[in-house]
């Protein structure tokens, strides 16, 4: 009777041990995710504010050489 209690208890343990490793890992993932997803956003953010600038440098040279042509 007592072995088959301390039995019970101990496969009690393993599974609340279980359960919490569980937990553990899925916060992990998520948090993973979470930072996978931000660090992709910046990168997007990055490409497009280098294309804009790059767009605008471009729009301000022909902004220039239309000006240096108008004055001739």
């Amino acid at each position: 009777m007592r072995v088959a209690l301390l039995s019970s208890v101990g496969l009690m343990l393993c599974i609340l041990g279980v359960l919490y490793l569980y937990e553990n890992m899925s916060k992990q993932a998520e948090e993973l995710r979470k930072k996978e997803l931000t660090d992709f956003q910046i990168q997007s953010q990055s490409k497009y504010l280098k294309e804009l600038i790059i767009a605008h440098q471009s729009v301000r040279s022909i902004k220039h050489d239309l000006k240096n042509h108008m004055i001739i």
